[in-house]
């Protein structure tokens, strides 16, 4: 791959998520399997009056093949890391019922977040 492919092709999740984002906080678009658009932020935020250092949000997304799970795999790969999960601007009203049944708070009305099981210290968020 050339100089400028590279500096071209998004990065991979893996790639986002490894940089340091102590300094301010960071945003991409991504590239990942099952995801034909994902735009995500990784820095600090706000969530049931505490503050995160690290919260992972998803901004944009749109899968190859809705109903497989993708979006809830991505979604488990940061919970389970300790990291919380804020999804903004949601407009469809079956994914916002999804994401009220898997345990997220609303939050200004069509945005969603979930803390890890670890900052409550109980089964449920």
């Amino acid at each position: 791959m050339s100089t400028v492919e590279e500096r071209m092709r998004y990065p991979t999740l893996d790639e986002f998520v490894s940089k340091d984002t102590s300094r301010f906080p960071r945003a991409a678009y991504i590239e990942e399997d099952g995801f034909e658009e994902l735009y995500v932020r990784i820095g600090a935020r706000t969530l049931d009056r505490k503050t995160f250092d690290r919260v992972f949000t998803i901004a944009r997304v749109r899968v190859t093949q809705p109903g497989k799970g993708t979006v809830w795999k991505l979604i488990d790969r940061f919970l389970n890391s300790g990291i919380p999960v804020y999804v903004e601007c949601v407009h469809n009203a079956r994914f916002a019922e999804k994401l009220k049944e898997r345990g997220f708070q609303v939050m200004n009305e069509n945005c969603f977040y979930k803390l890890p099981k670890e900052q409550y210290g109980t089964e449920t968020c």
